[in-house]
């Protein structure tokens, strides 16, 4: 079955109905030394989530310590890491010679009590997200304020900004536009509201327009390309 020399899963993973059986389906195919490009979404427990984590197409969530001892139990070697910190888990693996497949020593995570803190991890998830989104309200309650002097523009229309409209009761009366880079290349609408290219602001008076950043991972990126238009009046999610 050793055929290949790359082989590349990206955003599959987590889809799985086995992980273990997926992972350990690319190893047979790879040749010795085969290289695997593997990346994942990152489970990260943020202070301020108020986005659903465990999203229902997802059979498996990762965090990047649990998946790097599940990829070198599977006999790969780890050549090159993505930061840690980021959205997406990115691994360039290389498949090893004279592999135990008996998924011993390397399996485990090295500490007894990290089962617990994963545990207690998922209940601070659990208290946490309600309370966010109680408070997500204030947030909303001040974009209410601001659309009194200013139009509002959101930026971003992921999930950031669809727990704005599910939970923070949103006003659409309140928001000129919400714009998304990304999206707006593949739907004209998201949670009822109008999706556009940010190039529309182009032609928007700035010193009228307040962008919100509807992001947590990509806020430096949006605001950087804001500023490229000439917006000057920002909020922030999580600083808001």
């Amino acid at each position: 079955m050793e055929f290949y020399d790359f082989a590349h899963c990206i955003h599959t993973l987590e889809h799985a109905k086995s992980a273990r059986e997926m992972l350990k389906g690319i190893y047979d195919s790879l040749k010795i030394g085969g290289i695997f490009f593997l990346a994942v979404p990152n489970a990260i427990f943020y202070d301020d989530l108020i986005e659903e984590l465990f999203i229902d197409p997802h059979t498996f969530h990762f965090s990047y310590d649990i998946l790097k001892k599940f990829v070198t139990s599977i006999g790969f070697s780890v050549e090159y890491t993505g930061n840690p910190t980021e959205p997406d888990i990115i691994f360039l693996l290389k498949k090893r010679s004279n592999v135990c497949m008996a998924f011993i020593d390397e399996v485990n995570i090295g500490n007894e009590n990290f089962p617990n803190k994963v545990k207690n991890n998922v209940k601070f998830y659990k208290e946490n997200i309600i309370k966010n989104r109680l408070n997500l309200k204030k947030s909303i309650y001040m974009l209410d304020k601001a659309s009194e002097n200013k139009k509002i523009v959101i930026w971003g229309g992921g999930r950031i900004f669809d727990a704005m409209v599910s939970f923070g009761d949103l006003n659409p009366s309140k928001v000129y536009m919400v714009v998304d880079k990304f999206l707006s290349l593949y739907v004209d609408e998201i949670s009822g509201y109008k999706l556009r290219n940010p190039s529309i602001l182009a032609g928007e008076d700035m010193d009228s327009i307040l962008v919100y950043i509807a992001s947590r991972d990509y806020a430096d990126e949006i605001r950087k390309e804001a500023r490229s238009y000439g917006v000057n009046h920002f909020l922030e999610f999580g600083n808001s």
